[in-house]
Parts: structure tokens; C-alpha cells; sequence
């Protein structure tokens, strides 16, 4: 079943200093993923059927980064799967528009 019901959360973190350099801001970016998501799951439980996919610890070879975290819904009687994406800005642009752009798979190899 796929998911019915998305959000993707993507945010940009301020440098807190002038002085503050690029790799410190990515790590500390990374470090508010992780915080974005005990937020999310401390109001959502994950679902049953799918584990949270961590693509940023372990990215995909096509630079891919993300944390995915399906958790599931009670609307009504019915379960609806609920499925969260966490990234900061540079990941999105890498995802949707860099090496792990769906788009640019899609057009190079048409077999898939």
C-alpha cells in the first residue's frame, strides 16, 4: 500500500556566527534532521509494517539523503500510512535536482 498522506519537512539552519565554517553547519543541520524526527515520532508512532530509513548515516550512492519515517494514522476506523521526510535544504537540492534527481534517472536509462 502506498502512502496516502506526506510531509516533507525541509529547513535551512542560520550560521549562529561569521565565524561559523560550512562543515559545521551541514553537521549541525544533520544533527536537527535527527531532532525533527524525535519531535515527529514522539507524536506519531511508527507504523508496524515499515522501520524509519535513515539516508543520511547511510546515503545512497547517487548522494541521496534523507530520513524517512512512516508512522500510521487512525481517520475514522480506517489505518492510513503517513510517511515523513526529513532533509535539510542542500539535501532537497541534491534530491530533486542533483545526481539523485528522479528526473534525471528517468531520462538517461529508460528501462527503469
Amino acid at each position: 500500500v502506498p502512502d496516502a498522506i506526506a510531509l516533507r519537512v525541509i529547513f535551512r539552519a542560520m550560521k549562529m556566527s561569521a565565524s561559523e565554517d560550512d562543515e559545521s553547519l551541514r553537521t549541525r543541520e544533520k544533527m536537527l534532521c535527527y531532532y525533527a524526527l524525535k519531535l515527529i515520532s514522539d507524536v506519531w508512532p511508527v507504523s508496524n509494517a515499515n522501520c524509519p530509513k535513515d539516508y543520511i548515516k547511510n546515503p545512497k550512492p547517487n548522494g541521496y539523503q534523507s530520513l524517512h519515517y512512516t508512522a500510521s494514522l487512525m481517520i475514522g476506523r480506517n489505518e492510513w500510512p503517513f510517511e515523513v521526510q526529513i532533509r535539510s535544504e542542500e539535501m532537497h537540492r541534491i534530491a530533486e535536482y542533483g545526481v539523485a534527481a528522479h528526473w534525471d534517472y528517468k531520462l538517461t536509462n529508460k528501462s527503469l
